[in-house]
């Protein structure tokens, strides 16, 4: 059975650091997320982000003979990192995903949070 603690928290392929810079974001930012022990077959694997500002996006994905073992991304709007943006010297972004299995079992990963600066 998975645990927490076997999860790693998603990774934000453009954040410098613990921050996202707007300004060098062309398009949208690539979330990534790493494959997990006891991957299967099935799994649905739903990715939140949310900014401090009001902005959230929230998508999923099934696990499939094709993607298990794989690397799941996901690409996360400029526009909901941009939303409302204003200058805090706290993490502004956070992001998680949720495994949940065919049976209705799930586990929520880590939070990774981020700055996001102009």
């Amino acid at each position: 059975m998975e645990t927490r603690e076997n999860f790693a928290a998603p990774e934000l392929k453009e954040a410098v650091g613990q921050t996202v810079y707007l300004s060098q974001l062309e398009h949208d930012a690539t979330a990534v997320i790493k494959p997990y022990t006891f991957m299967e077959i099935g799994d649905r694997v739903r990715l939140t982000v949310k900014t401090v500002y009001g902005g959230s996006f929230e998508n999923e994905t099934v696990i499939t003979n094709g993607t298990i073992g794989m690397p799941i991304t996901f690409l996360v709007p400029k526009t909901v990192l941009a939303e409302n943006w204003s200058p805090s010297e706290n993490p502004a972004l956070t992001l998680f995903y949720r495994v949940e299995r065919a049976d209705g079992n799930y586990i929520e990963s880590p939070i990774l949070e981020l700055h996001v600066k102009l």
